[in-house]
């Protein structure tokens, strides 16, 4: 009789454990890819507004970072995902149309492959693709099949993460909702700060871009200038209206000062038509004689939300004064 194990009966020892995001995921691609097929850089990026941001890289040459940016069109994966020029280029000089990509030229790139990340309904997510500054051996074709069956498993994982992303967003609000301004009825701006991290690592993990809106509202908090104005209750309950109206349902809305509240919203098509929102809620207070500040800021990589929630706070203070000039 057998004494093996059942291979249910254990830890697995060999380190082949699930991966817990698909950041992780993404990188133990690039270490297995890198080992694989060489090229000095490995890198997984997302694709937004023109822009191709770096998520993860392995780089041993080009000095490439996590949160780097390249204008999308210049980019080798751009014609390689129009069709221009094939997923694996052996010798970047013998395909056209990656020998004269802005970014080969630049980054003086002799060897190219790539392949598309997709989101669930087929449309671009970013990119798997790696560089190399010297030209490399036409054997490497052969193994398309296996860049391709690695693009396709992180298209896979990122699918699941992003369903994964919803329910955690639902969750945290429901655990927020004891942290509510109890005056609006909105978050609080302990409540605020908790979902503002969830948010800000889903970001930086997946490359969604986001932007704060912040509405000053002085008002609310200095009496003297309510002479001639609508009451302080007044205000915030009508203030509330307005800002809920002017935004999405599913916006995070908080209180993060007394007379201020600040919003999070995702910006696939940048902040021009938040900027149009923020103007449109200033005109509401206006027409309701309420002196009011509007701004807003896009996440950037490196200052994430907590840094774009600090500049459009100063700008929104900064509209509040220019408004008294005028």
């Amino acid at each position: 009789m057998s004494n093996v194990e059942p291979a249910t009966a254990g830890v697995i020892q060999s380190g082949i454990t699930p991966y817990v995001s698909f950041t992780e995921a993404g990188q133990a691609a690039l270490r297995g890819l890198q080992a694989a097929f060489g090229f000095d850089l490995w890198m997984i990026t997302r694709v937004t507004n023109g822009t191709a941001t770096v998520l993860s890289v392995i780089d041993r040459y080009y000095k490439i970072n996590p949160g780097d940016f390249f204008v999308w069109e210049d980019t080798l994966c751009a014609r390689m995902v129009s069709g221009q020029a094939p997923r694996i280029a052996p010798a970047v000089r013998s395909a056209p149309a990656y020998a004269e990509a802005p970014q080969a030229v630049l980054f003086q790139i002799a060897a190219y492959m790539g392949v598309p990340i997709a989101h669930p309904d087929g449309t671009l997510f970013g990119t798997l693709a790696a560089f190399n500054p010297i030209a490399m051996e036409d054997e490497l074709t052969a193994l398309q099949p296996l860049l391709e069956a690695q693009g396709g498993m992180l298209s896979t994982i990122l699918a699941a993460e992003l369903t994964s992303g919803q329910h955690s967003k639902f969750a945290e609000r429901i655990e927020a909702r004891g942290l509510l301004d109890r005056e609006t009825g909105v978050q609080s701006e302990s409540g605020w700060r908790e979902l503002l991290t969830g948010e800000e690592e889903r970001c930086a993990s997946l490359g969604h871009t986001a932007a704060i809106v912040v509405i000053e509202l002085p008002d609310i908090v200095d009496p003297r200038l309510r002479i001639g104005r609508p009451p302080k209750e007044w205000i915030l309950r009508r203030g509330v209206e307005i800002i809920r109206e002017s935004f999405p349902s599913e916006t995070l809305i908080a209180r993060t000062a007394p007379g201020t509240f600040s919003a999070v919203l995702a910006a696939p098509e940048g902040i021009e038509p938040l900027a149009k929102i923020a103007s449109g809620i200033k005109e509401r207070f206006d027409g309701a004689s309420v002196s009011c500040g509007t701004a807003c800021a896009l996440r950037d990589s490196r200052a994430g939300l907590l840094g774009a929630w600090r500049d459009a706070a100063k700008r929104a203070v900064g509209d509040v004064r220019r408004g008294r000039l005028t």
